[in-house]
């Protein structure tokens, strides 16, 4: 069996029944890429999808520590930064996401068990 996306992309909303619990932000930025004007919409794309890759690790991890079940970005900001120095380029991005809980899981502690 499948487990469900624990992230949601803008126009695909959430699971109804989740809890939301904040807005956050995550910053991402892609590898350097050589600046080759013909090549450039390739090089952008592929740039894109690497940042777009760190940017939902990174909040997998944030979702793992706080111990929620999932994120919903909804907004994205990207900018290009250039190396002229080195003629090369790369993508920074910034994504706000709210985050949810699922209030059917609850975290049990030890007090939590069956009491004698």
């Amino acid at each position: 069996m499948t487990e469900p996306r624990r992230i949601s992309w803008y126009r695909t909303l959430p699971p109804l029944d989740l809890t939301p619990e904040g807005e956050e932000e995550v910053e991402a930025r892609s590898s350097p890429l050589p600046m080759k004007h013909d090549e450039r919409e390739s090089l952008w794309a592929a740039a894109l999808v690497e940042l777009q890759a760190t940017a939902e690790h990174r909040i997998e991890q944030r979702l793992d520590a706080t111990g929620l079940q999932h994120a919903h970005i909804v907004a994205e900001h990207l900018e290009e930064h250039h190396d002229t120095a080195h003629d090369t380029f790369e993508l920074r991005g910034r994504w706000t996401y709210i985050s949810y809980r699922d209030p059917r899981l609850q975290e049990m502690t030890p007090d939590d068990g069956p009491q004698s």
